[in-house]
């Protein structure tokens, strides 16, 4: 329940007052909710709680988007909540490119070694491959926080 809760960005409390019968759900909520659950897809399983919930469904509050979406901004800053699977990916690839470049980097101050200048190369034509296979730079943010992914030379 903990888990779901850290990934859905809400309160342990809500869920277990959900879990309970114990408070009416919005549609934001039953969202967040789904996401957490499957951040690739979760459209299916939203359509379904607000489906379960029927006329229990709460309405929206004039203030819930904005609470929620600096809880969600925080969920993603520290990790919490989930991105796509497809985001994440891209992302490692990113960051194994941006590795190996780095590692060529150290081994290209060694340039009267001929066998380090081999791996430097080898280094650089793996970053190369990893970033086509990454694509753009991903840019991850979260309220007033922003990491880019694949800003370093290729």
């Amino acid at each position: 329940m903990t888990e779901l809760a850290n990934r859905a960005a809400v309160a342990l409390s809500t869920i277990s007052r959900l879990e309970h019968g114990l408070m009416r759900p919005r549609a934001s909520l039953l969202g967040l909710i789904a996401y957490a659950l499957d951040p690739d897809d979760p459209a299916p399983i939203r359509d379904q709680l607000v489906a379960a919930t029927g006329t229990s469904l709460a309405p929206e509050g004039r203030l819930t988007a904005r609470g929620r979406a600096r809880r969600v901004a925080r969920g993603v800053a520290n990790g919490d909540v989930p991105l796509p699977t497809e985001v994440r990916e891209r992302i490692a690839a990113h960051e194994a490119a941006d590795e190996a470049h780095a590692a060529a980097t150290r081994l290209l101050a060694r340039a009267d070694d001929p066998t380090a200048l081999a791996e430097a190369g080898r280094l650089l034509e793996e970053a190369r491959r990893l970033r086509a296979v990454a694509g753009p730079p991903v840019v991850v943010q979260a309220g007033a926080r922003r990491v880019v992914y694949g800003w370093s030379a290729p």
